[in-house]
């Protein structure tokens, strides 16, 4: 992932159906912490989970380090899950700030 970018990150939970589930993804890296949740797509026999990260949300990430991330879930019936926790490259940009877009 790239700082200052809108990256759409994609997380296979390999033979899962969270169809049911409500499902939260949390970003982390030292004191910056972010949630956000999201809907799970079931895709037989994994659950896809697509997240968008705005530029003011990479942004707030540290440069050439890595970032945690993890998935959690619960159901209706209070059964909760949760994924290993997976590390992130963070890349960095040249000039710091959100762009906007002239045309």
């Amino acid at each position: 992932m790239r700082r200052g970018t809108t990256p759409t990150l994609e997380l296979a939970i390999k033979n899962k159906d969270l169809s049911a589930y409500r499902c939260i993804v949390t970003m982390e890296q030292g004191e910056i912490e972010l949630e956000k949740d999201i809907e799970p797509v079931y895709q037989d026999p994994d659950t896809i989970l697509s997240v968008d990260l705005s530029q003011e949300e990479t942004l707030a990430f540290g440069a050439n380090g890595y970032m945690q991330v993890q998935v959690r879930g619960i159901n209706s019936e209070g059964a909760a899950i949760a994924t290993n926790i997976k590390k992130v490259y963070i890349a960095d940009i040249l000039k710091e700030g959100v762009i906007e877009y002239e045309g």
